[in-house]
C-alpha cells in the first residue's frame, strides 16, 4: 500500500508506552463522562452507581494515583 503512495523503502516502527490520563479517579471520571455521551441518558441513581464502580476499579488498579493507560502506535515512514 505504501509503495503505491510512492514511498521508497517503507519501514514500520511499533511504539509502546503509557499515557497519563489523570491524577485521580475523579479526574478520570470527569474526562470519561465528557467522552461517553451515553451516560447522559441514564438516571441519576444509575449514573452514581456507575461512578462508584469506576472509582473503585480505578483506585484498585492504579494505587499510586496516576491513571496510566497502555498505548501503542504504528509509525510507517519512508523516503519520498
Amino acid at each position: 500500500m505504501f509503495v503505491h503512495g510512492q514511498l521508497i523503502l517503507p519501514q514500520e516502527l511499533y511504539c509502546r508506552g503509557k499515557i497519563t490520563i489523570a491524577k485521580t479517579a475523579d479526574t478520570y471520571w470527569n474526562a470519561m463522562t465528557d467522552v461517553v455521551a451515553a451516560l447522559n441518558k441514564t438516571d441519576h441513581a444509575t449514573k452514581e452507581k456507575i461512578k462508584r464502580d469506576v472509582h473503585q476499579a480505578v483506585n484498585q488498579k492504579y494505587t499510586y494515583g496516576n491513571v496510566l493507560i497502555d498505548s501503542s502506535a504504528l509509525v510507517i515512514y519512508g523516503e519520498k
